[in-house]
């Protein structure tokens, strides 16, 4: 249940917890509803972590407002991912299943930003956080780096930060 009523069930299997940077998924398995899974033909021995989405869009990757969990300590935002996700070790047939993940509903910001030609061959940051930056309480949730091209276009350039967990005190 929840917002989001479209899409597959995705499962993934990775060996790292650090989603910032494109990790590389051993497996996966997709279902048209929610219930039991398994992921086959993992290498083995090895440690993995379990990530699992709705793909409302049918772009097999978590994004936008897509429900996204995993399996370890819910509710976290993507940034503290590494600290909450819990290890499986797999051995002997190299397949991952019973391990319990619940989706939880996520949101997104988007919008169109105007460059100057000044950008022109640089990268802007999208950055979603909360709090005041430099407290204790500051925490980036999401972001996005977007690569201005040279020439820097003359219109504007869409851009999408997603995977956030619900709320209004953004900054």
């Amino acid at each position: 249940n929840g917002v989001q009523t479209m899409g597959n069930f995705i499962l993934a299997a990775s060996t790292t917890t650090d989603f910032d940077h494109d990790p590389v998924f051993f497996g996966f398995d997709q279902q048209y509803a929610p219930g039991s899974y398994q992921i086959v033909g993992l290498p083995v021995p090895n440690t993995y972590y379990i990530v699992a989405f709705r793909d409302v869009n049918g772009n097999q990757r978590p994004d936008g407002p897509e429900p996204f969990g995993y399996y370890g300590t819910p509710g976290a935002a993507l940034s503290q991912l590494s600290s909450v996700m819990s290890p499986i070790y797999a051995a002997g047939s190299g397949a991952l299943a019973g391990k319990d993940v619940t989706l939880e509903d996520r949101a997104a910001f988007s919008g169109d930003v105007s460059v100057s030609t000044l950008a022109a061959g640089k990268n802007i940051f999208l950055i979603a956080s909360r709090g005041v930056p430099g407290s204790t309480e500051f925490l980036v949730e999401n972001r996005e780096i977007m690569h201005v091209f040279d020439p820097a276009p003359t219109y504007p350039l869409f851009y999408s930060v997603g995977q956030l967990r619900p709320g209004s005190n953004y900054s």
